[in-house]
């Protein structure tokens, strides 16, 4: 169930990334420079503000939805809590548009409306998620990434502006959070529940801002201390990330979840550990080897699609982009839920201002000099120093024993590939690329089997016994008793 799942979740975020990708390739030849930098800065803010208004809600969702899905005021609950959010939202732009200058009202309104368009299609997302219906949410990220692609694209073949296409981005992502919405059933909301579910997400506000203030205030930062043109650079270069080694951080992490919540809820703390170690394998075995492959063959895929003006800064911050991303994705997938797990969310608090309060102050010292690659080095760094602090925070308040051991098998494996990969000559257009990739996977792959015979890497087992079970006339592969496989 678990890699079935998680292979699902991949493509629904490979898929659309994909769209996304071609959209933004599209709009780096489209737009002049100076527009496509605002276009960048744009779908910062818009991630921004998503973050710090409406993540909380999806996430206490995501926590309360097992324990209260029979509760048929649960979702009208949230429905009205993500009311109250966007109402929240548009009072607050009130009082900024009467500060702002006229030229800049209709960007304003523009980001308004992104951000709850966002909130939204991710809320119904999510919904599709905890009722273990991974083929909804397929289609609902394919009707999403096919509406921007062709809504952004003709604005700027029109010859719209960066505003203009920023619209046609959030009216593609409205349009699919209301065309293939989650069922909901129409009952009251109840007031001790949003009580709770607001003292819940709480500690989540602060999580989420300190989180954007690592992540997402990047773009802003290059715009402000260096400028447009290189917003644009790292744009491409974080879109690259996103399409590849985070949409398959998502669709691990979005497998794991449902299944490490029941086992949570059910009271079994060895249950719980055993969902938090199959996702740590299962997460660290597909991501690491993507981003060291990511990180070497980053300069090739820009040659082949992207404007060339982009291609220095794309090989540049690729590789510190798809480190962050790797690191990133396994604290989030590992110490940050076993933290929601066991209900200790404020601890998350002091991990992500930690990490904020350094990337702000590196990127103030590395951005003037360096410009965007001075915001992916400050980025990583943050990154790395937040996993150290909630690998130590973690083992006082809720280790999640991970297997060290298999994720060292992993990093040897897939620095293997990496070496075979930088020595290769580079193959000419697509073909070329595709077979590259083939190769190294191959390598990855050859190299973990032969760890796993000296039995440096038995993690191969239960995942490949997750596999061969479904299998006719195949057996199963007995687990090892370290990541005995639980059914799901």
């Amino acid at each position: 169930m678990l890699v079935r799942d998680g292979a699902i979740y991949i493509a629904s975020r490979a898929l659309p990334g994909l769209l996304g990708l071609a959209a933004t390739v599209a709009l780096s030849w489209l737009l002049p420079p100076d527009d496509y930098g605002l276009y960048g800065l744009g779908i910062a803010a818009i991630a921004l503000g998503h973050a710090l208004i409406f993540e909380w809600l999806s996430q206490g969702l995501s926590r309360w939805y097992q324990s209260h899905q029979e509760d048929p005021r649960f979702l009208t609950t949230v429905i009205a809590l993500f009311a109250a959010c966007c109402l929240g939202a548009l009072l607050l732009a009130l009082v900024v548009h009467l500060a702002l200058p006229a030229a800049r009202a209709a960007l304003l309104w523009v980001l308004l409306g992104g951000i709850c368009a966002h909130g939204w299609f991710e809320l119904m997302a999510r919904i599709h998620i905890c009722r273990f219906h991974p083929t909804r949410y397929l289609a609902m990220s394919l009707l999403r990434g096919t509406l921007v692609l062709a809504a952004t694209v003709a604005i700027a073949w029109a010859g719209g502006s960066g505003v203009a296409v920023l619209a046609a981005a959030a009216g593609a992502t409205l349009a699919a959070g209301l065309l293939l919405p989650a069922r909901l059933a129409a009952r009251r909301g109840d007031a001790a529940l949003a009580r709770a579910l607001v003292a819940y997400g709480a500690p989540f506000c602060m999580t989420m801002a300190f989180a954007a203030l690592t992540t997402s205030i990047n773009p802003v930062l290059i715009g402000a201390l260096a400028s447009r043109e290189e917003v644009g650079g790292f744009t491409l270069s974080f879109t690259l990330v996103q399409v590849t080694l985070t949409v398959i951080a998502y669709g691990i992490n979005a497998a794991v979840w449902p299944f490490a919540v029941r086992a949570a809820d059910s009271g079994d703390p060895a249950a719980m550990r055993r969902q938090l170690a199959r996702g740590f394998v299962f997460l660290l075995g597909v991501l690491l080897p993507a981003a060291v492959g990511l990180a070497v063959l980053a300069p090739a895929v820009a040659r082949l699609a992207i404007n060339p003006k982009y291609h220095d800064a794309i090989a540049q911050t690729t590789p510190w982009l798809s480190a962050c991303a790797v690191l990133m994705a396994l604290r989030i997938g590992c110490l940050d839920l076993a933290f929601q797990l066991v209900r200790r969310t404020g601890l998350l608090v002091w991990v992500t201002g930690g990490a904020a309060v350094l990337n702000l102050a590196l990127g103030v010292l590395l951005i003037p000099r360096f410009g965007a690659l001075g915001a992916a080095v400050a980025m990583t760094v943050a990154v790395a120093v937040s996993v150290g602090h909630a690998a130590l925070l973690a083992a006082r308040h809720c280790p999640p024993d991970l297997p060290l051991r298999e994720g060292m098998a992993m990093a040897l494996a897939a620095a293997l590939m990496g070496g075979l990969l930088g020595a290769m000559p580079e193959l000419p257009g697509v073909a070329g690329l595709v077979l590259t990739v083939l190769a190294g996977g191959a390598a990855y792959l050859l190299a973990l089997a032969a760890l796993e015979q000296f039995g440096l890497a038995p993690m191969l087992r239960p995942i490949l016994a997750d596999l061969l079970r479904r299998a006719p006339g195949r057996a199963a592969l007995p687990a090892p008793a370290r990541l005995d496989r639980e059914e799901a």
